[in-house]
């Protein structure tokens, strides 16, 4: 097959620009033999024919891999916005959950885009004073960061004291104080506070005093304390009378709580905390006729008397009748001119005794019945009686 001279070159031209060589500098670096004058002449035809052709396709082009966007750096949507916003108290502390932030007017959040220049800025958060400032975001950064401290407002406090037992007067009124290293400082039950570290105290005469300490965080809702003081106990005095004179008059008081059923025993000289109560003068070997009473103890700082008559309670009488080491029976006895019988009670005091025997003589004496719990014994004396 053959190829005129302008198919050739053509050919060799795509082969070329494909590869990307400049075919008219190679062609005319390559080396040729001496040419005659018609040669020379189709040579010239052809370079005219070929600098029309390959002219326009050995200009370089460049085909881009993939699109490249270049932003400016002082474009104004490329700073993007990082807060953050300190508390004063506690000290450092970054507040949580902040989304009041207002650029230029606009509620924004954190890590939002904004422009550079001036701006004006407003900090909102409950319990904080509002934060307002005029700043100027410098160009040429990506991120701007915006750190700023609150100030906090005072906080409402608001204390309730609750009574284990009511007071029985309104005259008395508990006293809040805050105390100081140096000093207490009197403290309305409704007052505003700096957030802060606060030691609290709440008196009253007649219950026991509250001390506490407790820290106040800024908010914008009042700071609700609840007190529980609790009654102080009370001393307990006895004027107890008795029918018949123990040999020690000590007693105990049994206190029983109406509302817990819970039993107190105190001695007179003792402590006893405010409250309802029913209760029995107790004293072994005597009873408080009538039984239980009531009696409802007020908060207060004097003492609390009981007062009572304690009768002597009923004994059982044995006796003891021994003869050479042998217990003896009587054929009957007496206590007063009343027979005897050991099923019956009786009342302490004195008694006159007659007890007769078969064996013995009879016996006639006086005894005295103490007062006291179980069986009084009484040792009859035996004689054996002599036969006439």
């Amino acid at each position: 097959m053959k190829y005129s001279g302008m198919t050739i070159a053509f050919m060799v031209s795509f082969v070329f620009l494909a590869t990307g060589c400049n075919l008219h500098s190679w062609y005319h670096s390559w080396p040729h033999p001496k040419a005659t004058v018609d040669e020379i002449q189709d040579k010239q035809v052809r370079q005219n024919i070929e600098e029309e052709v390959i002219t326009p396709l050995e200009e370089e082009i460049i085909i881009p891999l993939e699109e490249e966007i270049i932003i400016p750096e002082d474009d104004p949507h490329t700073i993007t916005l990082q807060w953050k916003i300190l508390s004063d108290y506690p000290p450092q502390e970054e507040i949580p959950g902040l989304n009041y932030i207002f650029w230029d007017g606009e509620n924004i959040s954190n890590g939002s885009l904004i422009t550079g220049g001036k701006h004006s800025v407003e900090i909102r958060f409950p319990g904080y004073k509002t934060w307002v400032e005029k700043i100027d975001v410098p160009l040429g950064f990506s991120v701007y960061q915006l750190e700023r401290t609150l100030e906090s407002l005072p906080r409402k406090v608001l204390l309730t004291v609750r009574y284990d037992i009511p007071p029985s007067t309104l005259s008395w009124k508990a006293k809040y104080s805050l105390l100081g290293e140096l000093e207490s400082f009197p403290f309305p039950r409704e007052a505003k506070l700096k957030p802060g570290r606060y030691e609290f105290m709440v008196e009253h005469p007649h219950y026991e005093s509250v001390r506490w300490e407790k820290s106040i965080f800024p908010a914008s809702i009042p700071e609700e304390i609840i007190v529980n003081l609790q009654a102080k106990n009370r001393n307990l005095k006895t004027q107890i009378e008795f029918d018949i004179p123990p040999f020690d008059s000590a007693c105990l008081v049994n206190f029983i709580d109406t509302n817990t059923g819970v039993r107190h025993l105190i001695p007179s000289n003792g402590k006893i905390h405010p409250g309802n109560y029913e209760y029995i003068v107790e004293k072994p070997g005597y009873l408080m006729p009538g039984g239980n009473r009531t009696i409802h103890i007020t908060p207060g700082v004097g003492d609390v008397y009981i007062r009572a008559k304690m009768k002597a309670s009923a004994r059982q009488i044995s006796f003891d009748m021994i003869h050479q080491e042998k217990m003896r029976e009587a054929r009957e006895i007496f206590l007063d001119g009343e027979k005897y019988s050991f099923s019956n009670k009786y009342r302490p005091g004195k008694y006159r005794v007659v007890a007769h025997f078969n064996q013995f003589d009879t016996v006639e004496m006086e005894i005295t019945i103490s007062p006291g719990v179980g069986v009084y014994t009484v040792v009859l004396p035996l004689q054996k009686a002599v036969r006439k």
